[in-house]
């Protein structure tokens, strides 16, 4: 087994480790940082700079192909190389392998041992289906907001499941550009974290584009086939559309 030593071990390479990385630059600590996928987190590529585009360009009354494509330059297909190119200038060694903690000050990546005095565990977040019965994240029917944020596709409907911050967002962009959207959500009203008047101006928003905001009800079930999916509410409504997007 290889072994090698720095200072300090950082897991994950999203947008708090590039300020990490930015406040270390002028230390005399040597950083590795370990990253599989994308150098610079979801922000850039998968959700705040994709989101913010389809948002601008719902109202600029671009088409939803001069959307996708205008979405896809500004995070410039996926290629994270500005990012990765912006650690090794501040001094990190950047390994694009997945790690895990070996033992004490021991990180362990692609069979070599890095010898640490420090490790930061900046790993970032995943997708989590909630507990509905037949909810399968991976169907092709199932959507989470990375799908949403990277298709070209624009499904005739929608249901999201989650009427939060996220299910909001995407329910006014697929909505804006010809989408029927449906959202549902457990709260009484939208973005029930927010003050009672900024849920209600963003519900007035989200009508006027056209969304179905149903508040106030639970999903019992699921169901999927090859043509449609269907989610069922404990009140017995049922709501079909060719794809379920979910945003709890």
């Amino acid at each position: 087994m290889t072994r090698t030593e720095f200072d300090v071990a950082v897991l994950g390479a999203g947008s708090a480790t590039e300020a990490l990385v930015g406040h270390l630059a002028d230390s005399d600590l040597s950083v590795v940082v370990f990253e599989p996928g994308l150098v610079g987190g979801e922000c850039p590529f998968l959700a705040c700079m994709p989101s913010k585009a389809m948002l601008h360009d719902v109202g600029t009354g671009r088409t939803w192909d001069e959307a996708v494509r205008r979405r896809d330059e500004i995070v410039s297909h996926l290629d994270d190389d500005e990012h990765a190119e912006g650690l090794l200038g501040r001094g990190a060694t950047l390994v694009r392998k997945r790690a895990a903690i070996a033992g004490a000050g021991v990180v362990r990546a692609g069979g070599v041992d890095y010898a640490v005095t420090d490790i930061v565990i900046a790993t970032g977040a995943r997708p989590v289906a909630p507990d509905i019965d037949g909810l399968d994240l991976a169907h092709e029917r199932v959507w989470t907001s990375r799908d949403a944020l990277t298709t070209t596709e624009r499904p005739e409907s929608i249901v999201m499941i989650g009427g939060g911050v996220v299910g909001s967002e995407l329910a006014y962009v697929f909505a804006g550009f010809g989408s029927k959207v449906t959202t549902l959500d457990e709260s009484e009203r939208p973005i029930d974290t927010f003050h009672p008047e900024v849920s209600r101006l963003i519900g007035e928003h989200l009508a006027r584009v056209g969304v179905d905001v149903v508040n106030g009800i639970s999903v019992e079930r699921v169901t999927l086939s090859d043509d449609h999916a269907a989610v069922h509410l404990t009140d017995g409504t049922v709501h079909r559309a060719d794809r379920i997007l979910v945003a709890p």
